[in-house]
This record gives C-alpha cells, sequence and structure tokens, in this order.
C-alpha cells in the first residue's frame, strides 16, 4: 500500500504521564488512516491476528510470530539459532517460511537423545501462529 500522504497524529498527551489507552474493535486488512506520531504506540489483539505495516510489509507481526514459534511453542532457547532464524527474515513471504524451515531443523536438531537441548515449550499458552 502507497498511500498519497502520511499524516501526523497529534495525540496531545498529557506532560505528567504521557499515556493514553485507546481500544479499537473489528477487523480490517489495511489501516484506515496510514500515520506516524513521536509517541510509542502499543497495540494489543485480544484475539485474531494484527498486522503492524512498516516500509510497506506485515514485518513485525511476523517477527513477533517466529519468536513466539522458535521459544515458546518449540521451547527452544539457543540464542545463536534463534539470531540466525530472525536474520533470515527480511519480511518476505519467501523468507517467512525458510526462516520457519530453519526453526524447524534447529528443531529436530535439538531432539537428538545424544546431544540434544533441553526443551521446555509453554503447552496450551499460545497457539502455533502457522499451524494451518
Amino acid at each position: 500500500m502507497k498511500p498519497d500522504k502520511i499524516v501526523k497524529s497529534d495525540f496531545s498527551l498529557p506532560a505528567e504521564f504521557p499515556f493514553a489507552a485507546m481500544r479499537a474493535q473489528g477487523s480490517q486488512q489495511t489501516p484506515q488512516i496510514v500515520h506516524w506520531h513521536d509517541c510509542l504506540e502499543i497495540n494489543w489483539v485480544e484475539s485474531g491476528r494484527g498486522v503492524n505495516y512498516i516500509a510497506d510489509r506485515e514485518y513485525l507481526s511476523n517477527k513477533t510470530d517466529l519468536g513466539t514459534y522458535f521459544a515458546v511453542n518449540k521451547g527452544m532457547s539457543d540464542v545463536a539459532n534463534a539470531a540466525t532464524a530472525m536474520e533470515i527474515f527480511d519480511g518476505s513471504q519467501a523468507s517467512l517460511q525458510s526462516s520457519i524451515s530453519a526453526i524447524d531443523g534447529f528443531y529436530q536438531t535439538a531432539l537428538n537423545p545424544g546431544n540434544g537441548e533441553f526443551l521446555l515449550p509453554l503447552i496450551g499458552v499460545l497457539d502455533d501462529p502457522f499451524l494451518t
């Protein structure tokens, strides 16, 4: 999505406590307004899937899902393997699939009874984000 113009959102936050909580409901494929602002925005998705557009990519959402898949669903904690899986992902669908494949490969190696890893998956906490 290439917007015609990107507008600045002014939240006018109080100086003594610059915080505001806003709730949005519903689901959309694209944001209503492409905007920027000089404050931190945190999105909480209670159910379903949220999409964050950064440089025209659903980047942050997929990156978070990869981390969840690696650490929560597979229970792995090898930092070098996690970094490798994250470096593969560049925002494209092909790199997302490549990163998932790398994580699956690390997981198979971690299952080796002779020299595998101590795995601690968190069962029932979060669903597998890539399970279809």
